[in-house]
């Protein structure tokens, strides 16, 4: 029995080290790809809403500038 339970034992781990192996580098792959593209999205949503109209601002300015000139 003892002998039986060692077996199991040890074919569990390698089961266990076979699918950290194998498994957790695809699981960690796709969730990575899927973060950074949430990230992504934010940063464009972000940059859309924050940088934008600075810039539109910054290029109005500059264009009023030339007219006064």
């Amino acid at each position: 029995m003892a002998e039986r339970l060692i077996a199991l034992e040890t074919a569990i781990s390698r089961h266990i080290e076979d699918w950290m192996a194998n498994e957790l580098p695809q699981l960690l792959s796709r969730e990575l790809d899927e973060f950074a593209e949430r990230i992504r999205i934010k940063a464009v949503a972000h940059l859309r809403s924050t940088l934008l109209p600075l810039i539109s601002t910054e290029i109005a300015d500059n264009l009023d500038d030339d007219k006064i000139s």
